[in-house]
């Protein structure tokens, strides 16, 4: 993998056409090696080593279901190989690796293992692969882990955990001194978050000056200052090589047309947990019970399905656990189901909330509305158009919000106004979803829709100020379409 980042050539690969795959781990660097170089690892092997890496995935994770390292890993061979983030071994992994993140936001090398900095990196890794969001709090949590267990020296060492230990050995590869295998895997992770490693810096140094400063005039990099060379250094000297020229894993992604295209009917749906929303938004389907699988890969919350007698059960979102008459239910278009979330297929514009909290509950009907959206992007150009159903609760005066024409750096408005006409106050919150031009540029009242919130008195109405601005380095063009889902509670 260093090798093919310096771009070197005549890199013997025959070793990587034969490996037998026993275990997930043995499997999990050759793809990413396969895929470093460009090639496909269905076809470069002795055999398709996606679907035998595969066929490791069991009780919901890949692999050793006592360890964790086989599904982080799992995820970045798989992520690298061109898998779309919704297949379900690829799902299943990152709920698993949610599941087990320690209290101090890292992990370890199994699920019951104090964190350490090499796990902890890599699992940031996987979870950005797959599509969580940099900003989320697994991840933001992690990153904090790191960030408290750099050295002043720059360095991160293998187990903070030890750190301030008096019978903690300072030369062990496993303590609490810095090394730069650990500094180099902690750089990935900071790589993978855009960070710049040169603005960690303490009080002796950065990450990037503690490498450098291992590097010898022969070229290789020493495991610690004064080490020497061993049987490790090639390792060592690999990581460092990513690491420096500012890379991650994986070193490169294929697209594959070995792969089926992820599905492309999108519902809208809302969880909400016993202090708050957990998530909302548009995801897949096709039944109510995927609707939490498929959005956890979004908002990055952490699930547990029970296997039944009567099916499949949801008993667990983040800290929220089915116990005596609490549990969690599910409602389609505010009614609730006669059939378990497994069997229930959604059909188009159907609306799904997820709700913790006792059996007697019952959704507000009809406490929705939906404002479709469309835009068209040609050469700078931006159009849009929206129509609005209304509901019993309240109702939106605006049928249509054209944007008009827009070049990328400009910006317009429009309003629309909500109306209570129900029978008590209501909070109210908005959904933006669609085409990214929409999720990530739609500002209501000044605010990101996703901080928009009201509070409506009974028979008041309110003018909301909706803002699209296009980013002046905006490259995209064709039709775009998006929707706002104003909620009410």
């Amino acid at each position: 993998m260093a090798l093919s980042i310096l771009e070197k050539n005549n890199i013997q690969t025959d070793y990587l056409k034969n490996i037998s795959g026993n275990t997930a781990l043995e499997l999990e660097a050759p793809i990413l090696t396969i895929t470093s170089l460009g090639e496909d690892p269905r076809t470069f092997g002795n055999i398709n080593y996606i679907e035998k890496l595969k066929s490791f995935h069991t009780q919901n994770q890949i692999g050793d279901v006592n360890t964790l390292n086989d599904d982080i890993f799992g995820i970045l061979a798989l992520m690298s190989a061109g898998v779309p983030n919704n297949n379900v071994v690829v799902s299943d992994a990152k709920n698993y690796i949610l599941l087990n993140q320690n209290q101090d936001g890292g992990w370890g090398f199994s699920a019951s293992a104090p964190s350490d900095t090499n796990m902890t990196a890599a699992g940031i890794l996987a979870l950005i692969s797959s599509g969580l969001n940099a900003n989320s709090q697994s991840i933001q949590n992690a990153a904090n882990f790191l960030k408290a267990a750099q050295n002043d020296d720059g360095g991160f060492p293998y187990d903070p955990s030890r750190k301030g230990e008096a019978e903690a050995d300072p030369n062990s590869n496993r303590g609490t001194k810095s090394d730069t295998a650990s500094t180099a895997w902690a750089v990935w992770a900071l790589n993978a978050l855009d960070i710049n490693p040169g603005t960690w810096t303490k009080a002796n140094g950065n990450p990037i000056s503690f490498l450098e400063n291992n590097q010898t005039e022969n070229g290789y990099f020493e495991y610690m200052e004064g080490s020497g060379e061993d049987a490790f250094t090639p390792n060592t000297t690999s990581y460092a090589v990513i690491a420096l020229s500012g890379k991650t894993l994986p070193i490169n992604s294929i697209s594959s047309p070995y792969e089926e295209e992820a599905g492309k009917d999108l519902f809208s749906f809302r969880i909400e947990g016993s202090s708050g929303t957990v998530c909302g938004g548009e995801t897949e389907g096709p039944t109510a019970l995927d609707i939490v699988k498929n959005a956890s890969s979004d908002c990055g919350f952490s699930y547990n399905i029970e296997d039944t007698p009567y099916g499949p059960y949801l008993n667990k979102i983040n800290n929220d656990q089915a116990e005596g008459l609490l549990g969690w239910m599910y409602a389609v278009n505010s009614k609730l189901p006669s059939v378990g979330a497994n069997d229930y297929e959604l059909l188009n514009a159907d609306f799904v909330l997820w709700h913790f909290g006792e059996f007697d509950w019952q959704p507000t009907p009809n406490n929705t509305s939906r404002i479709d959206m469309s835009v068209v992007i040609s050469e700078n150009d931006v159009k849009g158009t929206g129509t609005e159903t209304s509901t019993i609760g309240f109702i939106l005066d605006n049928s249509s919000l054209n944007f008009g024409e827009l070049k990328p750096g400009e910006s317009k408005s429009q309003t629309f106004g909500i109306t209570n006409t129900g029978t008590g106050d209501i909070n109210i919150e908005a959904i933006v979803v669609g085409d990214d031009i929409f999720k990530d540029n739609i500002k209501l009242d000044g605010s990101m829709w996703s901080k928009f919130k009201k509070i409506l008195g009974l028979n008041q109405n309110m003018n909301v100020d909706a803002n699209l601005t296009i980013p002046s380095n905006y490259t995209g063009n064709g039709q775009k379409q998006g929707a706002i889902t104003i909620w009410a509670q």
